[in-house]
């Protein structure tokens, strides 16, 4: 089975997010703590491998623009209803993109690439594309 279908039926069955996620979150927490070392201002932040978005929308609501990208139309189509739903699409933007051959443009002060490199053929390619970014 290609990778592409694979996270698709991962993220056929996702359910809303009730509620953005806090500092205090299980599963992201530590990840949130270094990100706010970082995240102070207004940054512009690239997401590979967002997923259903729950760590953007949280930098959404603290003001950040965020741009998410995930393999997924699933993934991404659940993402930008979350963040419809809870109010902060004017911050976060997603896309379907296989970063691997397609790679957004511009520059980002903070890119977020959380355990998404063990699940690549080619990592190296991946990693010498985000130090462009």
């Amino acid at each position: 089975m290609d990778t592409r279908k694979l996270y698709e039926i991962y993220h056929r069955d996702r359910k809303n997010q009730k509620r953005i996620m806090s500092e205090k979150d299980f599963t992201y927490r530590n990840l949130l703590f270094f990100l706010s070392k970082y995240a102070t201002g207004k940054k512009k932040i690239l997401d590979i491998g967002c997923g259903v978005g729950e760590i953007d929308i949280y930098l959404g609501r603290l003001g950040h623009e965020v741009y998410g990208v995930d393999i997924s139309k699933n993934a991404i189509s659940s993402a930008r209803e979350n963040a419809r739903r809870l109010k902060v699409s004017e911050n976060v933007k997603f896309s379907a993109v296989n970063f691997s051959n397609s790679a957004p443009r511009g520059l980002y002060d903070i890119i977020i690439c959380s355990e998404v490199l063990e699940h690549l053929a080619d990592d190296d390619l991946v990693v010498k594309k985000i130090k462009t970014l």
